[in-house]
């Protein structure tokens, strides 16, 4: 988290330093504060004039990224001064901090993990005084009907799959006797039809019809036979089907009746010693067994915690450390030594970066502003333009510092002090 922080000040100056133009074409390629004195310089061919420009806007770049650095700077100072009391401790004090710090951690972290298994038996503590001897006794009954009943429930399941699937298959059968019913009803319309057509072909054409009568005659009887076969068979499935749906009911009565048996007695017992399984029983035996050993030793940690957060507040008062926590607990395990040095030298390192950047603005800063000196010194009748483009530069510059001072920063005050 420190790391990413660090990172974004590092990207911060870096990225003011690019953006300083190096050359006063980088200045002119955008539209610059000083449009009419530009535009007049251009127009009457006024170098001294367009020069001036290109500086001061340069300059008013340099005023709005020296605040920028030196917010930053202040914020960096800030953040340095929160963790340099880590950095000056040598390693044997930073040792013994640590193991002050792992001391406690360690006794807190078992001490929270105790107290959690007290706080779910104290409850049940009561009861299991004067129901520890019956509990022990329905254990084996509550983890056997427990195994009954998941077995029931699996017979259960996939009886329900069974009686679904035969449902399904039933709708299926019924359909197709459905079908073989209107597919006959259709087959003697149309031989019915044909036959009809060629006794009309023998009576008004005196047609030879005896062999087609024959052969049609002996297609509806095979076909006639064939569908009766299917749909007795259809039937006979569907009878079948009727007994086996019939059957899977009766068995997912008695199973779920013995499964219900199986279930009220478990209720009984798991709200009779206020538990949800036998799991949850036989680990609350072990523990009313191991309550009192539990107790001593909660005890125990509880005077090492005290003796340590004791030691940590010594060290830190002698350190001159004043940090407001919620709880030693929450300072010891969030508290890492080795982070907060490293963390102060990227600071520093950072600072560092933001001082050579504000050491060349302002060296930047008196260049363009000897630069400026130099061309309004000249007794050239460019003289009175520049010290206008002058004079508004600075009332822009100061517009620009009256604003970071609305703001309730300190950024004009450190700019006053460093020119």
């Amino acid at each position: 988290m420190k790391g990413a922080k660090v990172g974004f000040f590092a990207k911060m100056v870096g990225w003011i330093n690019k953006s300083y133009p190096s050359k006063k074409e980088d200045v002119v390629a955008r539209k610059s504060r000083f449009e009419g004195f530009l535009n007049h310089g251009k127009k009457e061919g006024k170098t001294g004039v367009v020069i001036a420009v290109n500086l001061c806007d340069e300059a008013l770049d340099i005023v709005s990224d020296r605040i920028a650095l030196i917010k930053r700077l202040e914020a960096l100072e800030e953040r340095m001064a929160e963790v340099e009391c880590y950095a000056e401790l040598t390693v044997e004090e930073a040792d013994n901090l640590k193991d002050l710090l792992d001391s406690y951690a360690t006794s807190a972290k078992e001490s929270n993990e105790i107290k959690y298994q007290l706080t779910t038996f104290d409850k049940d503590l009561a009861r299991m005084e004067h129901l520890g001897k019956d509990a022990r006794q329905d254990l084996p009954e509550i983890k056997f009907a427990e195994e009954r009943r998941r077995i029931f429930k699996q017979d259960i399941d996939h009886i329900e799959a069974e009686k679904i699937a035969l449902e399904h298959e039933g709708e299926r059968l019924k359909n197709a006797v459905d079908f073989i019913y209107k597919f006959s009803v259709a087959m003697i319309v149309f031989f019915g039809g044909l036959m009809l057509i060629t006794v009309a072909l023998h009576v008004f054409r005196d047609a030879q019809v005896m062999l087609t009568l024959a052969i049609l005659l002996a297609v509806v009887i095979i076909l006639s036979a064939m569908i009766y076969v299917l749909r007795r068979r259809l039937k006979h499935e569907l009878h079948l089907n009727s007994k086996k749906q019939a059957r899977a009911v009766e068995l997912l009565s008695k199973k779920g009746a013995v499964y219900a048996h199986f279930t009220n007695y478990l209720n009984y017992e798991y709200k009779r010693f206020h538990v949800d399984d036998s799991e949850m029983l036989s680990e609350n035996l072990t523990d009313y067994e191991n309550y009192k050993n539990s107790i001593k030793r909660l005890g125990n940690l509880q005077d090492i915690m005290s003796q340590a957060e004791v030691a940590i507040d010594l060290f830190l008062k002698d350190k001159g450390i004043d940090i407001k926590f919620s709880s030693i607990e929450n300072f010891a395990a969030t508290l890492n030594l080795d982070d907060k040095k490293q963390f102060y030298e990227e600071l520093y390192h950072d600072k560092g970066l933001v001082e050579m950047s504000l050491a060349d603005l302002d060296a930047r800063s008196s260049r363009i502003w000897d630069t400026l000196m130099d061309l309004h010194a000249i007794g050239s009748r460019d003289t009175d333009i520049i010290g206008q483009i002058i004079e508004s530069y600075t009332e822009k510059a100061e517009r620009i510092l009256d604003m970071d001072r609305a703001e309730g920063t300190t950024a004009m005050d450190a700019m006053e002090e460093g020119q």
